[in-house]
């Protein structure tokens, strides 16, 4: 399980700085969800801030399930232990896909604010600290001003994260720890909340 352990500790090492931000100030970039007198059908910062703090509780929950994955080295393999903690995991990013889709559904009712979409599209997107293959997917969405494209391609990965877990849970009935199924989940969620943090610090240092 080594590998698994240097995997869990770089990953987390990229995320732990703002972990916690996922697409906040997204709303700003659609007429009428950014300021404080704004009336709208739709709350998108309400929506934003729900799927974030789910996604970064499935996540959570993955970390300890991971941990007891790691420790099934020394202690053996208790697959009931194990399916537990991935069914919280479970249950908590039902609850970001959910919203994720429910704010790729409210984004494509709203139009966007052109003043904001325009300071995406002149945003200098050099940087020297993100992972470049992630940071290169936040900038072909936003750079385009496509923030309903980056909302969606959220969405699609959260989807396809589940059914990765569905896949694990279903393995764990049978009595099999599927651990490059469950190393690939890992480096997903790393990656989906990458994306998400990424695009809101574009969103903060854009200075909407």
């Amino acid at each position: 399980m080594r590998i698994l352990t240097i995997v869990i500790v770089i990953m987390f090492m990229f995320v732990s700085l703002s972990a916690n931000i996922c697409f906040n100030q997204g709303q700003c970039l659609f007429e009428s969800q950014c300021c404080s007198n704004c009336r709208s059908a739709y709350n998108v910062e309400g929506i934003i801030v729900e799927s974030g703090s789910n996604l970064i509780l499935a996540n959570s929950s993955y970390q300890l399930f991971l941990n007891k994955v790691e420790l099934s080295d020394m202690y053996g393999v208790d697959f009931q232990i194990l399916k537990g903690y991935l069914k919280t995991a479970i249950e908590n990013l039902e609850n970001a896909e959910g919203y994720y889709a429910e704010l790729v559904d409210a984004s494509e009712k709203l139009s966007y604010n052109e003043k904001n979409i325009l300071r995406l599209k002149h945003f200098d997107y050099k940087s020297d600290t993100a992972i470049p293959l992630i940071w290169e997917r936040v900038k072909s969405f936003l750079q385009n001003g496509d923030v309903k494209g980056a909302f969606k391609n959220v969405h699609t990965d959260c989807t396809r994260l589940l059914q990765s877990l569905y896949e694990v849970d279903s393995n764990l009935s049978k009595g099999v720890l599927p651990i490059e199924d469950i190393m690939r989940a890992n480096q997903l969620f790393f990656e989906i909340q990458l994306f998400g943090q990424y695009s809101a610090e574009v969103f903060h240092l854009a200075k909407f």
